[in-house]
Protein backbone atom coordinates (compact mmCIF):
# COMPACT_ATOMS: atom_id res chain seq x y z
CA UNK A 1 0.00 0.00 0.00
CA UNK A 2 1.32 3.38 -1.02
CA UNK A 3 1.68 6.24 1.45
CA UNK A 4 -0.94 7.92 -0.55
CA UNK A 5 -3.08 5.32 0.10
CA UNK A 6 -2.73 5.10 3.42
CA UNK A 7 -3.70 9.06 3.89
CA UNK A 8 -6.48 8.74 2.10
CA UNK A 9 -7.67 5.46 4.54
CA UNK A 10 -6.76 7.71 7.03
CA UNK A 11 -9.07 10.44 5.91
CA UNK A 12 -12.10 8.61 5.56
CA UNK A 13 -11.48 7.06 8.71
CA UNK A 14 -11.53 10.29 10.26
CA UNK A 15 -14.88 11.58 8.34
CA UNK A 16 -16.53 8.62 9.42
CA UNK A 17 -15.29 8.53 12.72
CA UNK A 18 -17.47 11.72 13.14
CA UNK A 19 -21.24 9.87 12.74
CA UNK A 20 -23.15 8.08 14.40
CA UNK A 21 -21.41 4.74 15.83
CA UNK A 22 -24.37 2.83 15.12
CA UNK A 23 -24.90 2.86 11.50
CA UNK A 24 -23.85 -0.23 9.58
CA UNK A 25 -24.86 -1.59 6.16
CA UNK A 26 -27.43 -4.06 8.53
CA UNK A 27 -29.02 -1.29 10.46
CA UNK A 28 -29.60 1.04 6.91
CA UNK A 29 -30.55 -2.05 5.64
CA UNK A 30 -33.19 -2.91 8.51
CA UNK A 31 -34.40 0.78 8.78
CA UNK A 32 -35.12 1.38 4.70
CA UNK A 33 -36.51 -2.63 4.63
CA UNK A 34 -33.88 -4.06 2.14
CA UNK A 35 -34.97 -1.66 -0.44
CA UNK A 36 -33.04 0.31 -2.61
CA UNK A 37 -33.88 4.51 -2.72
CA UNK A 38 -32.41 4.79 -6.28
CA UNK A 39 -33.85 2.15 -8.37
CA UNK A 40 -37.05 1.03 -5.93
CA UNK A 41 -35.62 -2.89 -5.83
CA UNK A 42 -35.31 -5.67 -2.95
CA UNK A 43 -31.45 -5.43 -2.07
CA UNK A 44 -30.55 -9.32 -1.11
CA UNK A 45 -28.75 -8.78 2.42
CA UNK A 46 -26.75 -12.31 0.81
CA UNK A 47 -24.55 -10.66 -0.75
CA UNK A 48 -23.54 -8.12 1.87
CA UNK A 49 -20.31 -10.25 1.75
CA UNK A 50 -19.49 -10.12 -2.68
CA UNK A 51 -18.61 -7.91 -4.88
CA UNK A 52 -21.37 -8.16 -6.86
CA UNK A 53 -23.02 -5.11 -8.58
CA UNK A 54 -26.26 -6.30 -6.56
CA UNK A 55 -24.47 -6.44 -3.25
CA UNK A 56 -26.12 -3.71 -0.94
CA UNK A 57 -24.11 -0.57 -0.04
CA UNK A 58 -24.03 2.52 1.74
CA UNK A 59 -24.95 5.33 -0.18
CA UNK A 60 -24.40 9.37 0.96
CA UNK A 61 -27.01 11.13 0.18
CA UNK A 62 -24.42 13.97 0.37
CA UNK A 63 -21.48 13.00 -0.67
CA UNK A 64 -18.85 12.91 2.38
CA UNK A 65 -16.42 14.83 0.04
CA UNK A 66 -19.11 17.50 -0.38
CA UNK A 67 -19.64 18.54 3.32
CA UNK A 68 -22.23 15.05 3.79
CA UNK A 69 -21.82 13.52 7.40
CA UNK A 70 -22.11 9.72 8.08
CA UNK A 71 -25.34 10.49 10.67
CA UNK A 72 -29.13 8.44 9.88
CA UNK A 73 -30.21 11.58 7.72
CA UNK A 74 -27.92 11.07 5.39
CA UNK A 75 -27.37 7.90 4.81
CA UNK A 76 -29.70 5.45 2.35
CA UNK A 77 -29.85 1.87 1.47
CA UNK A 78 -28.62 1.22 -2.49
CA UNK A 79 -27.09 -1.05 -4.63
CA UNK A 80 -23.56 -1.41 -5.56
CA UNK A 81 -24.41 -0.96 -9.07
CA UNK A 82 -27.34 1.89 -8.39
CA UNK A 83 -24.85 3.71 -5.99
CA UNK A 84 -21.75 3.75 -8.42
CA UNK A 85 -24.23 4.90 -11.36
CA UNK A 86 -24.93 7.77 -9.11
CA UNK A 87 -22.23 9.67 -8.75
CA UNK A 88 -22.61 12.91 -7.90
CA UNK A 89 -25.44 13.41 -9.63
CA UNK A 90 -28.38 14.76 -7.69
CA UNK A 91 -30.84 12.51 -6.28
CA UNK A 92 -33.94 13.73 -8.24
CA UNK A 93 -32.09 12.84 -11.66
CA UNK A 94 -30.81 9.70 -10.28
CA UNK A 95 -34.05 8.53 -9.07
CA UNK A 96 -35.82 9.18 -12.92
CA UNK A 97 -33.11 7.45 -14.35
CA UNK A 98 -31.42 4.74 -12.45
CA UNK A 99 -34.81 2.37 -12.11
CA UNK A 100 -34.96 1.66 -16.32
CA UNK A 101 -30.68 1.81 -16.27
CA UNK A 102 -30.72 -1.15 -13.36
CA UNK A 103 -33.51 -3.44 -14.92
CA UNK A 104 -31.52 -3.37 -18.00
CA UNK A 105 -28.48 -3.97 -16.38
CA UNK A 106 -29.95 -7.25 -14.62
CA UNK A 107 -31.62 -8.01 -17.49
CA UNK A 108 -28.02 -8.56 -19.71
CA UNK A 109 -25.75 -9.57 -16.70
CA UNK A 110 -28.62 -11.97 -14.86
Amino acid sequence: MTSGERSRRKRRRRRLSHGDPGISIWSVADRDRCKCHLCGGKVDMTLAASNTDWAPSVDHLVALGDGGSNTWDNVALAHRFCNTERDHVPLSIARSVLPYRAATHKMVTG
